[in-house]
């Protein structure tokens, strides 16, 4: 089994700001490569950074100057994501659910659901979106605001029961939003939800609600989350018994095998990143 120490990690961090020259002033100051745009939204600046990079510590000092979006990750290496037998993943986001005014929650029963960190909610209609997906390169499509689910072809479904000896992975429609019927060519994977507990990691951060007292555990910046190995059974692709997100977003997370990995690998398909997963038995 492989074990990671943190001060072996590749740390990067994400910056994302609108408006703020003086931070604006001491990127350029800085020298460090980023993307500026001036349009309707604004002028942003975004960039990413390493801490092994020796403008890091230059920047630290004056993160204080900074109000936009900041988010922290560990760049796994090509080495630790094939040694994985399993892995988290994650779609692209490319457009948003229908009706927005209500972040698509009409697809969703909350009957059961906490009306403060909404964990308990569940899918019983169709997603509706805007339209088709553009990204013609992709095979896998994500929305925002709703994390857990997954959009693909039929073909790319047929393929994966091929490569994956699985008889058959459940499906559902997609409705468009404008017409009400079917989209054509297009499918949500119906992720199953592993019956067990398997997220046993300690150093996660939580957040446990102050009126149903469940607990969502929160993105894990540093180092690999470690999992109890889920049992033999188990199909290439699962969600999580257990929560993630905080305040009112819940949504549980989507863990697939090295097999299925290698599949996407072999076929040249698109859509997901990866995040190796440290198996404890």
């Amino acid at each position: 089994m492989l074990i990671l120490h943190v001060s072996k990690l590749k740390i990067a961090h994400r910056f994302f700001s609108n408006g703020n020259t003086s931070f604006k002033e001491l990127v350029d100051r800085l020298q460090i490569p980023h993307e500026y745009k001036e349009n309707i939204v604004g002028k942003t600046v975004a960039f990413e950074i390493t801490e092994c990079d020796t403008k890091w510590p230059l920047l630290e000092e004056h993160l204080h100057q900074f109000d936009g979006f900041h988010s922290v990750g560990t760049v796994f290496s090509k080495k630790e994501l094939d040694s994985a037998e399993w892995l988290m993943a994650s779609v692209g986001e490319y457009q948003y659910p229908q009706p927005e005014d209500n972040h698509g929650r009409d697809s969703y029963d909350y009957s059961r659901a906490c009306s403060v960190c909404a964990t308990g909610h569940r899918q019983t209609k169709p997603i509706r979106l805007k339209s088709d997906f553009k990204q013609r390169r992709a095979s896998f499509f994500g929305l925002h605001w709703i994390f857990d689910v997954v959009f693909t072809r039929p073909a790319t479904m047929k393929l994966l029961e091929r490569e994956l000896g699985v008889t058959t992975f459940e499906t559902m429609p997609v409705t468009s939003h404008k017409t009400g019927q079917n989209v054509q060519d297009l499918l949500q994977m119906v992720i199953p939800i592993l019956e067990a507990s398997c997220v046993i990691d300690d150093e996660m951060k939580v957040e446990q609600c102050a009126s149903c007292q469940t607990t969502k555990r929160i993105r894990k910046e540093r180092g690999m989350i470690s999992i109890s190995a889920p049992p033999s059974s188990s199909p290439p692709i699962f969600l999580t018994q257990e929560w993630f997100g905080s305040g009112s977003s819940a949504h549980r997370r989507i863990i697939v095998s090295a097999e299925f990995r290698k599949a996407l690998n072999k076929n040249k398909l698109r859509g997901f990143q990866f995040t190796p997963l440290q198996v404890k038995n």
